[in-house]
């Protein structure tokens, strides 16, 4: 779950595409849905075959924030990561966050680098991605 375009487009290519793979699993993104029918049955479907998804909040998407609604609803974990701290609202910001600088050296290896690795955990324990109340009575 991230915005498109612009630099986005480049950012997933380059480094989310690589760091899902390491990870051990296989990218999705909704613009890469080429089927006729509803958009938003599409990314649900798509959420609830998900193991683990991964979120950019990066300039406050409404989109995504309307697909982690989703997410969550469906007690998926989910990865953050944003390109400043104030991309994240209020009632997120006691979850874990990979926070990136772009004008720092090697983010985009580093950035890479804590993808792969907050997705290992996620899969490994699931419940520690998902935040309350949306835990609660998962199997």
């Amino acid at each position: 779950m991230m915005p498109f375009g612009e630099w986005f487009d480049r950012y997933y290519q380059e480094i989310y595409v690589p760091a899902i793979r390491e990870a051990g699993f296989e990218p999705v993104r909704a613009d890469e849905l080429f089927n006729t029918g509803s958009v938003v049955e599409q990314i649900w479907e798509q959420i609830v075959k998900s193991q683990v998804l991964l979120a950019d909040l990066t300039g406050k998407n409404a989109n995504v924030f309307y697909e982690l609604g989703l997410a969550h609803a469906a007690k998926k974990p989910v990865v953050f990561a944003a390109g400043q701290i104030d991309d994240i609202p209020f009632d997120l910001r006691h979850l874990r966050v990979i926070v990136y600088d772009v004008r720092e050296p090697k983010w985009a290896m580093t950035l890479s680098r804590q993808i792969t690795d907050f997705l290992k955990n996620a899969k490994a324990d699931p419940a520690k991605s998902i935040p309350q109340p949306f835990r609660g009575g998962q199997e």
